[in-house]
This record gives structure tokens, sequence and C-alpha cells, in this order.
């Protein structure tokens, strides 16, 4: 998390961007300046842009220690009420998200469901570029080899941008040995798709599987081969 910097300009614009609720209540003191995606507020505070309920605690209860969140007791992001803030570790961050139904959305280690760091999804790329098998990889990470094969696919942990095809058993079109298809044969398969034509009829006329058909249209090979490159 980054530091917070305090001086008197920016205590004093931070006092212009926010809503006192009605008095005597303990209604949310409401943000009024830019916010992120994800709703919480953003403050410039001279050197960086942090969020406004970490410049609120920061200002108005203490000083916030390292690698500490700010969380909100209200549940309502946007709120910079000092006494609606408390602080806690990342784990216990991710424990208040998830009892209050906001753990969906959350990518890879930040998923309280999740099984795997992102620490360990790199090394199971690597541990794969050096030849271990996608079997042993899945023993010694105590998961599934079908997450395996995810990540190796880009299909899980894909915010990573590490996912290698290559890896994961899968030679790109001509260059795998024995290939029966080509990159106009692929392209003839997605025009007759397109045309009606069922997998089972295709893979008939072009002499391969249903399954390797079905494979084709829906992308998980020859994906490198451009549809609008068909004439």
């Amino acid at each position: 998390m980054d530091p917070v910097t305090l001086d008197i300009g920016a205590m004093s614009r931070f006092a212009a961007k926010f809503s006192k609720g009605r008095p005597d209540t303990d209604d949310c003191w409401t943000w009024t300046g830019g916010k992120s995606s994800d709703g919480y507020g953003t403050f410039w505070d001279g050197e960086r842009v942090v969020g406004s309920h970490r410049f609120a605690f920061a200002a108005m209860v203490g000083p916030i220690p390292e690698g500490m969140c700010v969380l909100h007791k209200c549940d309502n992001p946007p709120c910079v009420r000092p006494d609606h803030l408390f602080l806690g570790t990342h784990a216990v961050n991710m424990a208040d998200k998830v009892a209050k139904g906001r753990a969906n959305g959350l990518k890879g280690q930040d998923n309280p469901a999740a099984k795997l760091t992102d620490a360990e999804v790199l090394a199971i790329i690597e541990l794969r570029r050096e030849g271990a098998t996608q079997a042993a990889v899945a023993v010694a990470f105590e998961i599934d080899q079908t997450v395996v094969s995810s990540i190796l696919l880009g299909k899980r942990w894909s915010h990573l941008g590490v996912a290698d095809p290559s890896l994961a058993g899968y030679a790109k079109g001509e260059r795998v040995k024995g290939a029966k298809l080509n990159p106009d044969s692929v392209r003839q398969i997605h025009l007759m798709s397109e045309n009606g034509a069922g997998p089972v009829a295709i893979g008939r006329v072009m002499g391969v599987s249903e399954s390797a058909i079905r494979r084709v249209l829906k992308g998980e090979c020859w994906s490198h081969v451009s549809r609008g490159d068909r004439s």
C-alpha cells in the first residue's frame, strides 16, 4: 500500500470533497471527488493518488502501518467517515470482502477460494518449460491436471499474462507432426459451419474426427489462423 502524504494544503482540498451526513446520525460521509472503477474514492495528496478512505484515516485517526489496509465498517466504498474505518491486514481485508459478499470477481490469489498463489502459477509455467509433465506438476501442487492445463492455455489466471499454449502439449497447426489440416482447410471448416454444415458432416469431408472439428470451431486449436483471411 502506498504511504499517505499529509500537509495543510492537501487536507484543505480533501475537506472540500466529501459531504457529511445528517447531524447527530451515523450517516456516512460520502466522497464526492473522483472514484475508481470499484467505487472507492481517489485523491491526489500532492505526491501520488491514494484512496480517499486511506487519506481520511491517516488525517483523522492516525498513521497507517506499512502493509495494512483501511477497511469500512459500513461496507460503503466512498465513505470517508473516520469512525466507519478500521485497520486490517490483507488477509482480514479479503475475509471481510467474503463476509460482505464482495469476493466475486477477485482475481488470482486475491480470491479467498484460490488454491494457488501468483508465485506458484509462475512456477507451474517454469516447470513445464523445464520438461516436467502436467501430471507431475499437478501432483507437486496438489491440484487436478485440468487446472494445470487451464493455466497453460490461459483459461485460468490469465490476468498474469504468462499463458503459453505450447506448454499444454498443443503445437500450432501444421507444425504438429502428422497434422491432417492446414490453414486453408481450417478456413474451409469455418466457412462450411457458417453455411450450416454440422461437425459430423464437416469431419467426413475433411477426413478428421467430429471432436477435431469441434475443437477447431471452438478455437481450442488452429486459433492462430485468422478467419478474416478466408477467401
